[in-house]
């Protein structure tokens, strides 16, 4: 295995070899914590999933305009967590009940 050239002569003065990818000290990163997702995140996620399984925002399994289906799951997700209504009918009404299971 090469090593990088040692700079100055650093490794022969303290006799060892000169790797610079090995952690200085022994030191070691911790794992960062995977985080828990909210429950608006879990709702919004929710809804995008009953808008790709209807046929509203294109065919069956794709979103033509996803940033109208977002908006619509959004905004949904936003009035039932303030304590609103679901829609009489349509897809704000399928998405709403979805998420109502979760907020």
């Amino acid at each position: 295995m090469e090593f990088a050239k040692d700079p100055k002569g650093y490794a022969e003065s303290i006799g060892a070899e000169f790797d610079p990818f090995r952690p200085i000290g022994g030191l070691s990163f911790p794992v960062p914590k995977k985080k828990k997702p909210t429950k608006f995140n879990r709702a919004v996620k929710k809804g995008m999933s009953v808008i790709k399984a209807s046929t509203s925002y294109g065919k069956k399994g794709t979103i033509n305009n996803a940033k109208k289906a977002f908006t619509a799951v959004t905004k949904t997700a936003s009035t039932l967590n303030k304590g609103g209504k679901v829609a009489k009918s349509g897809i704000k009404r399928k998405i709403g009940l979805a998420i109502r299971s979760i907020l």
